[in-house]
């Protein structure tokens, strides 16, 4: 049915310093094109720490959309990323990643629609 929406989360530990989620999110969002999208949304993520110093964090994620009203269309939307950090002291981390991201018509009347993102990224978190 069109109107329900849902979200569901599993996490998994493998280790102390690894975590495993797979998630699935059904839900509507305004849109300032048409009247809204819905969408189905899965995602699987695993994050951790090795060796001591080393943290990481890999996403990937699909989402099926639909466009309803003024104009009508299905959308294909996936990401994939990850980042790298290095813990350098007790109060700062440096971190960087890189992420691709994809929109492409699922058919209708334009079906060869298509966007690519490419995203790298660098930067210091500091914690007080």
């Amino acid at each position: 049915p069109e109107g329900l929406t849902a979200s569901v989360e599993a996490g998994l530990d493998i280790t102390p310093d690894q975590r495993l989620v797979i998630s699935y999110n059904r839900d509507f969002e305004d849109v300032f094109f048409t009247n809204y999208v819905g969408y189905d949304r899965f995602s699987v993520s695993l994050a951790g720490k090795a060796l001591d110093r080393l943290k990481y964090d890999f996403q990937l994620m699909y989402r099926l959309e639909s466009y309803k009203g003024e104009i009508d269309r299905t959308d294909h939307f996936m990401r994939v990323g990850g980042d790298l950090g290095y813990i350098a002291t007790e109060w700062m981390d440096v971190t960087g990643g890189v992420g691709w991201s994809r929109r492409a018509s699922a058919g209708g009347t334009n079906p060869d629609i298509e966007f690519d993102d490419t995203n790298v990224h660098v930067g210091l978190n500091f914690a007080f």
